[in-house]
């Protein structure tokens, strides 16, 4: 939440060594809205961008379409019946625990869960969801564009990478060959 803070009031940080770092720098209301935006370029329709009403719900998105949209490893059904089938995401910068029972339609989306859970949909899933979207990409350069020089190096040659994992390729030469975060 600091670089965030550092990131608005246009002070200087360092630059992101990993995905992590990199979706750090947005506000938890930024966050949201880059998940709407990765949505809405894979025609998913989504209503409000927040579901003030739905507790522990942040965002509900729909396939209105005839055709699976799979985003792995959400799936949304095809709308077959003229009954659109509701996935849902809470977005949570920091998640210390799950909720014990999480509904098959319900997913999260945390960059800083420490654990393995096939429901959090972590940093890395938010890369590959940006790969390609450039609408979406356009949106995080002008968020971060403090802080980032060229996000669409950054995002479009992502290698796959873990979280507090060195970082090879083409964000480490652009971090300046430093590679990994110091956490």
């Amino acid at each position: 939440m600091i670089k965030a803070l550092k990131h608005v009031l246009g002070e200087k940080i360092e630059k992101p060594a990993n995905a992590r770092e990199l979706f750090e720098l947005l506000s938890p209301y930024e966050l949201e809205t880059l998940l709407f935006l990765i949505l809405k370029s894979r025609g998913i329709y989504v209503p409000a961008w927040r579901r003030g009403g739905l507790k522990d719900v942040d965002i509900v998105g729909y396939n209105l379409s005839n055709e699976p949209v799979i985003l792995p490893p959400v799936k949304f059904e095809p709308n077959l019946d003229g009954n659109p089938k509701p996935v849902m995401f809470q977005v949570k910068r920091k998640l210390e625990t799950l909720p014990k029972e999480l509904p098959e339609n319900f997913w999260i989306v945390s960059i800083n869960f420490k654990k393995r859970n096939k429901r959090i949909l972590d940093p890395e899933w938010l890369i590959e969801q940006i790969m390609g979207q450039e609408d979406v990409i356009e949106w995080l350069g002008n968020t971060l564009r403090r802080a980032v020089d060229d996000i669409k190096a950054l995002i479009n040659n992502c290698p796959e990478n873990r979280v507090g994992e060195p970082t090879p390729g083409v964000i480490s030469n652009y971090l300046g060959g430093r590679g990994s975060a110091t956490n």
